[in-house]
């Protein structure tokens, strides 16, 4: 594949991790993969076209709160896109949950806080049958800021031993950290730090 074309400028996932999605895809020991994507865009773009290349087939769920940047779905896609307005909490409220280890949409409210590249405690609003199921790879790369651990608490129960978590921008947040502390995994493969300046992790659900 060329992966060039879905390099956006140093937004979403690098080319090299790209790569290793690819190659992780290809050696599965299955026939249909179920992907959850939390960041739509030129990655969603890249496993719409690696589906029509594999000899698999890919279900790709994938979630965003931005029209004009997520992933545009054509009729009959293997992609069901997912637009879902941004929550957040206080950071009380955000302690609690993961001190609970248990995801309280009670203690949500619609953002009213300003975007930004470190906003702190938001998610994607997922709603009751947005997920279901077992899924097999997990891609972390969205939204901005340290809320992106609110993923875990809702993905918890839908994984099973061998599911991989992708996570992007792990130098910002303690997202490993917190990961590990709500679902048993260990590191999988890799962290690269190279002139592409890669930076992120794969994590095996054991």
């Amino acid at each position: 594949m060329d992966y060039n074309k879905y390099i956006n400028n140093g937004w979403g996932l690098s080319k090299f991790l790209l790569e290793q999605i690819e190659s992780i895809i290809t050696k599965m020991d299955k026939d249909t993969i179920r992907i959850v994507e939390f960041g739509s865009g030129t990655s969603t773009r890249f496993l719409h076209d690696l589906n029509e290349e594999i000899d698999k087939t890919l279900k790709i769920t994938s979630f965003d709160n931005d029209k004009h940047y997520a992933y545009k779905p054509e009729p009959n896609d293997s992609v069901k896109l997912l637009m879902r307005d941004l929550v957040e909490c206080s950071n009380e409220s955000y302690n609690r949950m993961f001190e609970n280890k248990q995801y309280d949409s009670k203690l949500m409210k619609p953002k009213t806080s300003a975007l930004s590249t470190r906003q702190q405690n938001n998610f994607y609003d997922i709603q009751k049958g947005d997920l279901t199921g077992e899924y097999d790879i997990i891609i972390l790369d969205g939204p901005n800021g340290n809320g992106r651990n609110l993923a875990f608490l809702h993905m918890k129960d839908y994984l099973r031993p061998g599911s991989l978590i992708i996570i992007d921008d792990i130098e910002y947040y303690d997202f490993v950290g917190t990961c590990k502390s709500i679902i048993d995994c260990n590191q999988q493969m890799i962290l690269k730090l190279g002139e592409n300046k890669d930076n992120f992790i794969i994590l095996e659900v054991e």
